[in-house]
């Protein structure tokens, strides 16, 4: 008996956008013009360009909650077509992404970052390198600013790699950014931009930034 698999030249898979269940690439064109505008932070002399898609507040909290903490993929389509296109025409050596807390990635099952650096790899067709570890204390989720300042600490496992690209899913007060920088300067980099999803665009009261974690999806009227 023949186990071949059929020929089904007609079959696709149908998307739908994350947001509004409507039919799309992930992402429909609606929703994307519903997304808050990006305001990336000037972290120089750290970084010395930061680039984002969106707003890390109101619908574009829901989005990254949906993308952070609940596995749901297909809006990273269209999103990491957008911040390739940020980027315009400029080069980079390599691309690095933010290495997750360990207690994160079990808890999660996998590594958002890294998953934005893949796709952002084959539109650049630059290589992903995992050179970073971790060597903080714990997850930045719930810190006050001055505590995410002086709790983030990254080595590079690896040689100079140049024009470096460092891929993370969202930037709130850059503390993890800069430590990400610090180590990469120090095996050679020379010169960091920084790709994210979201942009945190204002600090709360406690002089932190707003942080998005799975609870925050419950305040957010569905759509």
């Amino acid at each position: 008996m023949s186990h071949a698999r059929p020929n089904l030249p007609g079959v696709f898979i149908w998307q739908r956008c994350e947001l509004c269940g409507s039919s799309g690439d992930g992402l429909c064109r609606g929703c994307r013009l519903l997304l808050p505008p990006s305001e990336p932070p000037d972290l120089r002399p750290d970084i010395d360009r930061v680039a984002a898609v969106f707003g890390y507040h109101g619908l574009g909290s829901h989005l990254l909650v949906q993308l952070k903490f609940q596995n749901r993929r297909q809006a990273l389509r269209p999103l990491t077509r957008a911040l390739v296109s940020a980027l315009g025409s400029q080069d980079f050596d390599a691309i690095v992404p933010v290495p997750p807390h360990r207690g994160r990635l079990r808890a999660r099952g996998y590594d958002l970052p890294h998953l934005v650096a893949r796709r952002m790899a084959s539109g650049l067709d630059v290589p992903v390198f995992s050179r970073l570890c971790r060597v903080d204390d714990g997850s930045q989720i719930g810190r006050s600013r001055e505590d995410r300042l002086a709790g983030v600490r990254f080595v590079n496992n690896g040689s100079s790699m140049g024009r470096v690209l460092v891929v993370d899913d969202v930037v709130t007060t850059g503390a993890t950014a800069r430590a990400c920088a610090a180590a990469l300067r120090a095996a050679g980099a020379t010169a960091i931009t920084l790709a994210v999803l979201a942009a945190t665009p204002h600090r709360d009261t406690n002089g932190g930034d707003s942080v998005v974690t799975p609870a925050t999806v419950s305040s957010i009227p569905a759509a």
